[in-house]
């Protein structure tokens, strides 16, 4: 049974958590993030909706879709953003550019997170959940289905290893 097929009554508490993610995502976010915490939280609901591969079997399936589809859309946004950024500098709009500086940053994080995701794919997940989701350790843990050390750890190696793959690009 699809996720969406569900009762409103258990869809609503869900959106509800959904949407407090989101903002807790948003804060953590590069500075000048222009969508809004209903708009990811719309975003995330539409995309999973779409996506007829999107079906979440329990809650904890649910959050780890969730949480792709986040980083899917927040990434997406910093492209576009990026994209206007190289515009404004080509316009030589220095105004323009200010608030766009980290979106760069958090594009190169995406590609460095795939090339993580080819060797490790559980420390890309928990990346995905933490960062770009803003789950809790015991939640990601619950999500990935693995103790909390486990997220503790992974948590550790994958800032090392994004930090030291960053460095050499």
């Amino acid at each position: 049974m699809s996720f969406f097929d569900s009762d409103p009554a258990t869809l609503a508490p869900l959106i509800d958590e959904l949407r407090t993610l989101a903002h807790a995502a948003r804060r953590r976010m590069p500075h000048g993030e222009t969508l809004a915490t209903t708009a990811l939280v719309n975003e995330v609901y539409l995309k999973l909706s779409r996506e007829r591969s999107a079906v979440a079997v329990d809650r904890k399936h649910f959050f780890g879709l969730a949480a792709r589809a986040m980083r899917e859309i927040l990434i997406d946004d910093a492209r576009r953003r990026s994209v206007r950024q190289t515009a404004a500098t080509d316009d030589h709009d220095p105004v323009a550019l200010a608030p766009e500086l980290d979106a760069e940053r958090l594009v190169e994080m995406d590609q460095t997170l795939k090339a993580l995701a080819e060797i490790q794919p559980r420390l890309a997940e928990v990346v995905m959940c933490r960062f770009f989701a803003g789950y809790t350790e015991e939640e990601t843990a619950d999500i990935l289905d693995v103790d909390v050390r486990t997220v503790q750890r992974d948590w550790k190696r994958a800032k090392a290893w994004l930090g030291e793959l960053s460095a050499a690009r």
